[in-house]
């Protein structure tokens, strides 16, 4: 980064973001391969399961409360 400051070059920056970037999509592209899929149960229930996250997280009711 001294080279960008000091020597008003941003290339070395561009370079650097580029390579974190492709590094990144490498890196998710390998999690989404190991990954099934969403679950199923989730994706079904997902209105009522953030409601209940929401009023143990907001309300601060205790689990066994939540219907």
């Amino acid at each position: 980064m001294i080279g960008v400051y000091e020597q008003c070059n941003v290339t070395l920056a561009a370079e650097l973001f580029a390579w974190t970037y492709q590094r990144s999509i490498a890196k998710y592209q390998a999690v989404v391969e190991a990954t099934d899929g969403p679950d199923p149960m989730r994706v079904r229930c997902r209105e009522q399961l953030g409601e209940a996250m929401r009023q143990i997280g907001f309300l601060g009711l205790p689990f066994d409360a939540v219907p």
